[in-house]
Formats: structure tokens, sequence, C-alpha cells
């Protein structure tokens, strides 16, 4: 959109079922039509005069034409000023409307191009390999963004610059045959009928380990319809030992635009070591957790800002067994030879207005917070299992342009707390790495999870209970752009950078805390602070893929305080994936 100076009066390319049309948008929001929409007919890149009395635009009509054409206010082409069978788009006027700049692809390499307003004349501004897009006049000249090899920059030219002498047209291709005229056409028109496209049309085999370092087989597969309403994913693994399945089922629906419904199925297995009163081994107790859920998901994104509000609820369905099969009636409790069942209802809401330039390390100028709720109970015994966890964190960035480097210093702040019942069976739980993880072989994976109470310095679950608060503050500077591609081979790195950073968080259960539950074994234990600082280096790299690469952490923490519970009081090394927050 663009605005117009003396009465902010916008312009806006507005989208329309399968066309665009340009409009003006007043202050009080009231929109009112400039063009007509048509089917063969779209608009872009509207700009205001500076005399608020013409506008520019891109127009592309049916034959792959695009031309660059000045309207007066209400939408009445005036004049056609360059038109080509190819890339032509982003006009700017110059500072006194005189004429236009304007970028246009013919060749495969954009170049900026100034056509006069009155007499049309063009003139070529830029030449060579490289692209130059997005002109804006400035005062003495006019400055572009140039892609090249080593990824953009800003460009600017003088005035007087002009690599050849005016033209009346621009250099285009030429149709050999001229347009068909547009037939109607008496195909069946009929409701979308999505069921054939959500056919699975492929799989792929899947590798895994158990818990007890069994190897599992299974498959993967997935699909959605060509519109974007209905996407699916499904895998399914065998462990042949035990005969003990698992797999996934999830399917999201877009159709309502927001919000967004999301179904679930999974079931997993997990196991555990069983010892008589010897503490000889007699056998093994398998847990088996089913789960069925849904979600409905809001969003609401803006130019600036974007929410959203997640509710949802899940059942599970949790039974064991043993071996040998015997074994399960005499391990002391009725609720091994049941079926318990855990309702669960959640509820998430977020907020953001940060941004991420083109070459951003990450999220920049603004503040991020969201807040996580979740209720469960066990049925059978509602009363005295039925718990609720609140857990809420705001993180603030900053970018500081003044300090040089190939994007921007960052100073990225973060606080977090949470709080749950004694009734809970998930501990909030302080310590460790944050960061990302993938799986680079069946059963081993590098990197950490996304910790909400994360130390670095110290183990993941250092301290647990059932109040948890944390802090951290990063300064992240870039190092430099490292366009490292040994041959032809599937490794790059792109980027490099420095953290530094120190975090802060603990967890405990307070007074009044009852003893032998999950969260609290022991009732009350004290507050004490964990914290921690230290630096990281890290590498953006694209390790057998190029379409997701990863970002390579490598980082040293030094316990400051809380030492007793780092299990290395004098500092470590760690390796991870991603960002911290």
């Amino acid at each position: 959109p663009d605005a117009r100076a003396r009465d902010g009066a916008l312009l806006a390319a507005q989208v329309v079922p399968g066309s665009t049309r340009l409009v003006r948008v007043a202050t009080d929001g009231a929109v009112t039509p400039l063009t007509t929409a048509s089917l063969d007919t779209n608009w872009s890149s509207p700009r205001w005069s500076h005399d608020g009395a013409r506008i520019a635009a891109t127009r592309w009509v049916r034959g792959g034409v695009m031309s660059i054409v000045v309207l007066d206010t209400l939408g009445r082409v005036q004049r056609v000023l360059a038109s080509a069978r190819g890339v032509v788009d982003e006009p700017a006027w110059t500072s006194d409307d005189a004429a236009l700049l304007f970028s246009a692809n013919l060749t495969g390499a954009a170049t900026v191009w100034s056509v006069d307003v009155q007499s049309g004349a063009l003139r070529s501004l830029t030449d060579g390999i490289t692209s130059f897009d997005s002109p804006t006049p400035v005062p003495g000249g006019f400055v572009a963004i140039e892609t090249r090899a080593l990824g953009e920059r800003l460009v600017r030219f003088d005035d007087s610059r002009a690599v050849a002498a005016p033209v009346t047209a621009l250099p285009s291709r030429e149709d050999a045959q001229a347009l068909p005229p547009v037939a109607p056409s008496d195909a069946p028109v009929q409701a979308y009928r999505p069921l054939r496209q959500l056919v699975p049309r492929f799989w792929m085999p899947l590798l895994d380990e158990s818990d007890e370092s069994r190897t599992r087989y299974g498959a993967w597969t997935g699909g959605g319809d060509v519109v974007g309403r209905h996407a699916y994913a499904a895998s399914w693994l065998h462990e042949p030992r035990r005969g003990e399945n698992t797999g996934t089922f999830e399917y999201r629906f877009a159709g309502f635009g927001t919000p967004f419904v999301d179904l679930a199925m999974r079931q997993t297995w997990d196991h555990s070591t069983l010892v008589d009163s010897t503490n000889a081994v007699a056998g093994t107790l398998g847990r088996r957790r089913r789960y069925a859920g849904g979600a409905l998901t809001f969003l609401r994104q803006r130019t600036r800002t974007a929410a959203q509000l997640s509710v949802g609820a899940e059942m599970e369905w949790r039974d064991f067994v043993t071996e040998p099969a015997p074994l399960i009636t005499q391990l002391g409790s009725p609720l091994f030879l049941q079926t318990l069942k855990y309702p669960t209802f959640t509820a998430r809401a977020g907020w953001a207005n940060t941004r991420a330039p083109i070459l951003a390390f990450g999220p920049e100028d603004g503040v991020a917070a969201w807040v996580d709720a979740r209720w469960r109970w066990r049925t059978d015994d509602a009363a005295a299992t039925r718990s609720a966890t609140y857990v809420g964190a705001i993180s603030l960035f900053k970018s500081i342009g003044v300090l040089p480097g190939a994007w921007h210093h960052v100073l990225a702040l973060r606080a977090v707390a949470g709080t749950a019942d004694d009734k809970t069976n998930t501990q909030l739980e302080a310590g460790g790495v944050s960061g990302a993880s993938a799986e680079i072989a069946p059963g081993v994976v590098v990197g950490d999870a996304q910790r909400t109470f994360f130390v670095r310095g110290f183990a993941p679950g250092a301290q647990a209970g059932i109040r948890a608060l944390g802090a951290s503050a990063e300064w992240r500077a870039p190092l430099a752009i490292a366009t490292w591609a040994p041959g032809f081979t599937p490794f790059s790195a792109q980027r490099v950078a420095f953290t530094a950073f120190a975090d802060a968080g603990t967890a405990w259960c307070p007074s009044g805390s009852r003893e032998q539950t999950v969260a609290c074994p022991t009732g009350e234990t004290p507050r004490q602070w964990m914290a921690s600082w230290g630096g990281e280096l890290t590498l953006d790299a694209a390790v057998f893929t190029y379409d997701s690469p990863y970002r390579l952490r490598v980082g040293y923490a030094r316990p400051v305080r809380g030492r007793a519970y780092a299990t290395a009081p004098d500092g470590s090394a760690y390796f991870s994936l991603g960002l911290s927050f």
C-alpha cells in the first residue's frame, strides 16, 4: 500500500476471487474500488504521485504482457508508458513527478528503467549480469536492490546515469501468433470434491528404535488437496520381538480460513524393569498409551502484529502388560489391571509484533508473549487427581543498527514463570540447553528440545517442582557471511554469528506441598536460583539438504550460582541446534 501525503488515503491492490483490483482506502477504513476486477487483468504496486493527482501502477493482462500505466484518481487509465512480455513492475515517481522509475526483467536479470511521463521516452539506467530491483528515487539519484551470488545489497546511482540512448519501447519477444479469442467453456460445473486428491500417492520406509533399543520397522505417508483445505500425515511402526505397534495420525482442515481444525491420534509404548525384594530382575512392565484429541486454532495476522488462540481437548487411555504375563497380578495395585482414562483440556494464547528482515538472525524489534494452560485428571478418581498447570513467557528483541555487521546486532531478553498444583503428574523442570533436535540416523538424535526454563551449564531437570521461574539475556552479534560449498557435495555454510548470554532459573515446591506426590515426592523444597553465563558460536549450514538448513551451535557455559546443582561446576561445552528462544 501507498499513502497520499495530504490526507493519508491509501492505495492498495485488493485480492478478489480470481483476480486483483486497485482500491483507495480512506482513513476511516472505507474502501473505494478504482478498477474493475477481471479474470484476464491483474493490478499491483500502486503509487501516488507526490501531488496526489495521479496514480502509477503495474497492469498484467492476458497473454503475459505487463505494463506501467498512469491513472487518474478515479481509476481511469491516462497513459500506458511501458509494456513488454516479461516482468515489468515496481513503478516509483521521481521527486518532480516528471518521470517514473521501474524494474524490467526481460532477459533473466532485472534492470532499472526510467520513462518520461510526457514524452514516453525510455532510458535504461543499469546493466550487467546482476539484477537490480525496487528502484527508489533519492536526492541526486536513486537506490536499488542488487542481487548477487553473495546475496543482496543496496546500491546508489547518480541522477545522470544512463547506459543507453533513449528508446520508445522496451525490447520484448513478440508471439508468433495472435492470441485466440476467449472461448466460453461448456464444461460441467460441480461442487469441489477433494477426496480423490487425498488418496495416498506415496510412502516412505521408517526405521526406528524403541526405548529398549529394539529395532522397529514401519512406513510414513501424507497428503493434501490442491487448495490447501485438507492435509494429513500418518505413520506406523512395528516392533517384532514384542509385537507392539506405535503410530500417529494427524489431520488439519483449513477450509474455514480461521479457525484451523486439527484432529490427531497416536499410540506409544514404554517399558520399565521390575525387580523383586532381592533386587533381582523379575520381568518387564509395558505401558501402552493411546491418545485421541482435537484443537481449534484462531489466527489474527496483520502487517505488524500476529495473535493466536488455540483451545484443545484430548483423551488418553493407559493400560499395562507384564512379561511374564502373570506378574501383573503381583504388582500390588489394582490400577495396573484396568484401563486408566485421562481427559485433558488445553488453551494457548500468543501475541507478537517482532520483525524478521531477510538477513535477520532471528526476531527483531518487538515483543513476543504467550501463556499456556492445562487441566487434567483421571476419571476414576477425579477429585484426587484433578490438576492445573499455567505457564507464561515474554520475550523482547531490539536490533542495534549502529554497530557494524552483515546483519543487525540484536539484544534479546526473556522472562518466564510457571505454576501447578501438587496433584499434577508433570513437574516443571529447570536446567538444560534449549534449542531444536534432528534425527540423523535411526535412534541417533542430535540437539536439544525446546525447553521453557532452560539454564545452560546445568543438566535438564536439575531442579523440579510445581513453581518455576526463568530469565535469559543474549547479545546476538554477526561475524561473517561464509559462502562455503565444496564443489558438488551436499554441504554448504552461510552465516557465522556469536552469542553472549546469561541465564537464570529455579524450580521448587512451596510451603504446604504434600509429600509423596509425583511432583513433590519430599514435600516442600527450597527456592534456590541457578545462574550461568557463557558464549556460543553459531553456523548456518546445509547438511545433505539445501531446503532445510540447520543452525549449528557450539557453546560454553559456566555456572555462577547454584553450582551444587551442576554436574560440571567449573563449566562445560555443549552442542545444539536452532535458537534458544
